[in-house]
């Protein structure tokens, strides 16, 4: 059974800021990250439910 998929929300070593990241393998089972900058948690919340309802798609196929 694969694993469910998450996000995290977390600050960079070498960027200020809160930053949303998102790992997901493309149809070709490559290893793909989504990051983003966002100025709350609540908005880093809101942006990983959107990246997972986007990569959906690779992860059924």
């Amino acid at each position: 059974m694969p694993r469910e998929r998450t996000g995290s929300i977390g600050k960079r070593k070498d960027r200020p800021g809160l930053w949303v990241r998102v790992k997901y393998r493309d149809d070709q089972g490559r290893l793909k990250v989504l990051q983003r900058k966002v100025d709350t948690r609540t908005e880093g919340k809101t942006l990983i439910k959107k990246f997972l309802r986007e990569t959906e798609v690779f992860v059924r196929s």
